[in-house]
């Protein structure tokens, strides 16, 4: 099988995948609701470097995407539930904080809200 046969089939697979949750509607998120697909979250992330804040959007995939936040308002990046960031922010809530390694720098990312 050729490799853009195989990127092919798994673009039309997430596709399907994206379309199958959009189908079931985005669900509201209270801020003490734990972290689960369609959920807006706000985190900060901390290094020795300093700190900053993103808000993730955690789809099914899409994973890296970034898309302008509403009103043109920032921007929202795609997290899913394979990455490591998104493994670790599965079933969190506002408050938790975990730690991840990626490209050798350990950070530690604290889940500010959930809506």
């Amino acid at each position: 099988e050729s490799g853009h046969r195989r990127r092919r089939r798994q673009a039309v697979a997430e596709m399907e995948s994206l379309l199958e949750f959009a189908e079931k509607g985005l669900r509201r998120f209270a801020a003490a609701d734990r972290v689960d697909l369609g959920a807006l979250v706000d985190v900060r992330i901390e290094d020795d470097g300093g700190e900053e804040e993103r808000t993730l959007f955690f789809l099914p995939v899409g994973a890296g995407a970034e898309l302008a936040g509403p009103g043109g308002d920032g921007w929202v990046q795609v997290v899913t539930p394979r990455s490591p960031v998104g493994k670790a922010l599965l079933r969190a809530r506002a408050g938790d904080s975990f730690e991840i390694v990626i490209d050798g720098r350990d950070r530690e990312w604290t889940v500010v809200d959930v809506g």
